[in-house]
């Protein structure tokens, strides 16, 4: 189980277009950049157009994603999301994830924690092993 949550961390780290309409359930704070740290955050983006895009070129061993309406677009691969619904003070997604290599579906969990903080992690796993993603800002 570990491993499947350790590829789809990997595989949320995505290239995909922008999708016009929200999931069903979508917290709309989740929208933007998203990096482990402000260092990562400089690392990883970079400003374009008022929001953020990926710093080229791409540096394929950062753990860094955007959220989107519908999708999340990272590194190595995107996730479509499928389903949203919020339980227990978590937001549970229903990702449909791809990369050059093939594809899987994802069971993630997210914690809104405040604004600009958030953990992540895959809904078969233990909480308390959910890595923390602080918002990236233009």
């Amino acid at each position: 189980m570990v491993r499947k949550a350790v590829i789809g961390l990997l595989i949320l780290m995505a290239s995909t277009p922008i999708a016009s309409s929200r999931a069903d359930g979508f917290d709309p704070r989740l929208l933007g950049a998203w990096a482990p740290s402000a260092s990562d955050c400089k690392d990883a983006f970079e400003p374009q157009g008022g929001s953020l895009t990926f710093r080229q070129p791409v540096n394929t061993f950062i753990s860094a994603f955007i959220v989107q309406e519908r999708d999340i677009r990272g590194v190595n691969g995107n996730c479509h999301i499928g389903q949203a619904s919020t339980a227990e003070g978590y937001l549970r997604l229903k990702l449909d994830c791809s990369n050059r290599i093939g594809f899987l579906p994802v069971d993630a969990r997210i914690k809104i924690i405040n604004d600009n903080e958030i953990s992540y992690g895959d809904a078969s796993n233990d909480p308390s092993i959910d890595a923390l993603y602080e918002r990236c800002s233009p």
